[in-house]
């Protein structure tokens, strides 16, 4: 994050969904410790119709882990890696981001 502030050279506003690993403790001293250039904002629970992370996790589901299986992770992490970089997430993130 450090270097990517420094490449822009501008304040960065993260908005992050409420996952254990983002609201844990050193989570919490991380953004707390960088409130001078890290700005953060959470994706409301109670709607994740207005998370686009949770939008990618369906359609992760529905074309890939609910019609296959794999015995090797290696080989669950390259289907992963491939059905990512083919750019079927073609939503508006503006979409989320209004009020």
């Amino acid at each position: 994050m450090k270097k990517f502030k420094n490449d822009i050279k501008c304040k960065i506003l993260l908005i992050i969904d409420k996952a254990s690993f983002h609201t844990s403790k050193d989570a919490k001293a991380y953004l707390e410790q960088n409130k001078s250039w890290l700005e953060y904002e959470y994706f409301s629970t109670a709607a994740p119709d207005k998370n686009p992370v949770e939008f990618c996790w369906k359609r992760t589901r529905q074309e890939l882990l609910q019609l296959y299986s794999f015995s090797k992770k290696k080989d669950l992490l390259k289907s992963l890696d491939n059905l990512w970089e083919s750019g079927f997430f073609t939503h508006n993130i503006n979409n989320y981001l209004s009020r």
